[in-house]
């Protein structure tokens, strides 16, 4: 019975490596493939949105920063 564990549990140390390096080489075989199917933006596209997002943080922050400063104001004024 010890016999049989032994081949077993070495059958199975063999074949576990390979087993999950052809799972590898099929997750990465797909990611490509997804890969090719993405359409990505073109630089103008790219530039473009990333202004808008950094403008809109800009705006964002000075808007937080007002509000905050009045928020400060007024809790002083009523702490003392």
């Amino acid at each position: 019975m010890a016999a049989k564990k032994a081949k077993r549990g070495r059958g199975d140390q063999v074949a576990k490596p390979v087993k999950y390096f052809r799972e590898l080489q099929k997750y990465l075989r797909e990611v490509v493939y997804e890969l090719k199917k993405v359409v990505w933006p073109s630089r103008k596209q790219t530039i473009g949105t990333t202004a808008v997002v950094l403008v809109v943080v800009i705006i964002f922050g000075i808007y937080l920063g007002i509000v905050d400063a009045i928020l400060s104001r007024i809790v002083r004024f009523l702490i003392g």
